[in-house]
């Protein structure tokens, strides 16, 4: 997750009465290491202010860890009903889509686990180099995309937020960042991937983009989706169903 990204989270969540929000499920957490110390800025911004006030959050994830404090697949009926049954308030899934085959079955999943007026509360990359975990589907919504996976749900708040981080401030894709540059000197050595190398650099040097939305569950499971602007701002009343592959 990206500071700037985070940062656009923590200020959304801010504005809504924490009854809305907690208990909160994040899906596909990752460890407490990970959140605290590799990328602290997720911990500071999203889950240490809830942790101050008593607000319950539960981290859900595939791989047993520290910090992790349910296991399982929620495309797992028993495993999904096991979650349903906490009666969590909203669910925060953050670059995670990207690296799933069954994107649609996983957001059905996620979409089941809030009851109407429940909150979701999605990001995914929108300009980011392929980085795989364990894979990158290299799917890059845009917001109408995005909340089309998401049925009878009406947007609360959306962006595509702008990040000019540099891969050389992250310590841990030096080396890969490095590799890359000697590559893109190479574009005559498999000349497709060489291609995708070189998009990469670009995409590191101008800065990334991540696209975050907030949906609120409908009361309701059906009805028109009306389209957004281009600035990826909030112009929808109601999302249909999906209309993505």
């Amino acid at each position: 997750m990206l500071i700037e990204e985070a940062q656009w989270l923590r200020r959304k969540l801010d504005a809504l009465d924490p009854a809305e929000i907690f208990p909160m499920c994040n899906v596909g957490s990752s460890t407490e290491h990970f959140r605290r110390v590799e990328q602290p800025h997720i911990d500071e911004c999203l889950f240490e202010p809830a942790r101050l006030r008593g607000l319950e959050v539960i981290h859900v994830d595939t791989k047993a860890a520290d910090g992790v404090d349910l296991v399982g697949d929620l495309t797992d009926p028993t495993f999904l009903r096991q979650v349903r049954a906490l009666e969590i308030k909203s669910v925060m899934c953050c670059n995670l889509l990207e690296h799933v085959t069954d994107r649609q079955v996983v957001c059905a999943a996620i979409r089941s686990l809030v009851a109407p007026g429940g909150l979701l509360i999605l990001t995914v990359p929108y300009r980011f180099p392929y980085h795989e975990d364990p894979i990158d589907t290299m799917f890059r919504p845009s917001v109408e995309e995005l909340a089309r996976l998401f049925p009878g749900t009406s947007i609360h708040a959306a962006e595509i937020v702008y990040a000019r981080r540099s891969a050389l401030e992250m310590s841990e894709m030096r080396w890969p960042v490095l590799r890359m540059i000697v590559r893109a000197g190479m574009p005559f050595y498999r000349p497709r991937r060489w291609w995708a190398v070189v998009r990469g650099l670009y995409e590191m040097a101008t800065g990334y983009k991540v696209t975050c939305v907030i949906l609120r569950k409908d009361a309701e499971t059906a009805g028109a989706w009306v389209g957004l602007g281009s600035s990826g701002r909030q112009s929808a009343q109601r999302n249909s169903a999906p209309e993505l592959a």
